[in-house]
């Protein structure tokens, strides 16, 4: 008798057991997923955020390509594979990638962002092969509060 009780009470619980076992670990899965995702995203834009410098404000005025090599150094200092820089109208005014992306351009082009607002910003993540990237998009600003152009940056995570 008391077997059998004993068996009962095991034929519900083990379910009941395995469904919250289930459940606690996507949801543990999902919390901890959403943290890393926005650590990466505060570690892409703080990157980007240092494109936004006086200096490099100067690219936005007469001819874009006469700062190819600022663009170039750009990407050799940072996990950067691909910028884009767009004038506060929204037109595409220069890219630059590192060597050998050219797949990548073309798989960033289909995750077009809007473009945000002051004080805010875009993101994808795209899987090529195997390596993550964080395309971000954030508007450029002047001390007086002004967009000024857009940053467009593809970030390789890993």
């Amino acid at each position: 008798m008391t077997s059998s009780i004993q068996r009962k009470v095991a034929a519900r619980l083990v379910p009941a057991w395995l469904i919250l076992s289930v459940v606690l670990g996507a949801l543990t899965y999902w919390m901890e997923s959403h943290r890393v995702d926005n650590f990466v995203f505060d570690l892409v834009t703080e990157a980007a955020g240092r494109f936004n410098t006086p200096a490099n404000a100067a690219m936005f005025q007469g001819d874009p390509e006469e700062h190819r090599q600022a663009l170039r150094e750009f990407l050799e200092k940072t996990r950067f594979v691909g910028l884009r820089l767009y004038s506060s109208e929204q037109r595409l005014l220069i890219e630059r990638w590192e060597a050998g992306n050219r797949d990548l351009a073309a798989a960033t082009a289909a995750h077009r962002h809007d473009f945000p607002a002051l004080g805010e910003h875009h993101h994808n993540k795209i899987r090529l092969d195997d390596t993550l990237y964080i395309q971000v998009l954030m508007p450029l600003v002047s001390s007086g509060d002004r967009i000024f152009g857009y940053f467009e940056g593809i970030y390789r995570i890993a």
